[in-house]
């Protein structure tokens, strides 16, 4: 089923909870985006449906306009209302995206974070990709370590973590797929 957008839309992730509520990211400039017809108020490029994608609202309203560019996102698997969102920096919500604070302890002040990903069955662990490295977190992105060995100066484009043996940690960068099997340890 078509739920809309068009050339100038573009798209960068989808995130479903366990309560089927569901995120969409992107850069949104058309008036069917993230469905067709909505009432569209801004162009923040991060909706919420709680209805199975029938209706849609923009849920990043207090970000600051240079945040608007949301690279990714990530859904607490336990708790669903915790959201983290990537931009210029990494954002938590702990509200379903009514508000959103600043996780950066750790990270360095260059560069850009590209994706997240949080761990299945720990979820205050997280796994950031940052331009050249990944970092870790274990307290919900309250801190990071940077944990990149063996990747060299990789651009990092995406993190999975396998579902069933979560310390077995996936990077996607520029020039190939990259693992770890002991969870950035």
């Amino acid at each position: 089923t078509y739920l809309g957008g068009v050339g100038s839309d573009e798209l960068k992730d989808i995130a479903v909870d366990s309560e089927r509520n569901i995120y969409v990211v992107g850069n949104a400039y058309s008036a069917d985006l993230p469905v067709v017809g909505p009432v569209k108020v801004s162009n923040t490029g991060l909706f919420k449906s709680t209805d199975g994608a029938d209706t849609w609202l923009p849920i990043a309203r207090e970000l600051p306009a240079t945040y608007f560019y949301v690279r990714d996102l990530a859904v607490d698997p336990v708790s669903t209302s915790t959201v983290y969102a990537v931009l210029l920096t990494v954002l938590k919500s702990t509200d379903g995206g009514a508000t959103w604070s600043p996780r950066a302890s750790g990270l360095p002040g260059y560069g850009e974070p590209r994706c997240i990903a949080v761990h299945p069955t720990s979820p205050t662990t997280l796994y950031l990709g940052w331009d050249l490295s990944v970092y870790k977190s274990t307290n919900g992105g309250d801190s990071w370590v940077k944990r990149s060995t063996g990747l060299g100066a990789q651009t990092i484009k995406m993190l999975v973590i396998h579902p069933t043996a979560p310390e077995t940690v996936f990077a996607a960068t520029g020039n190939g797929v990259y693992r770890t099997t002991d969870g950035a340890a």
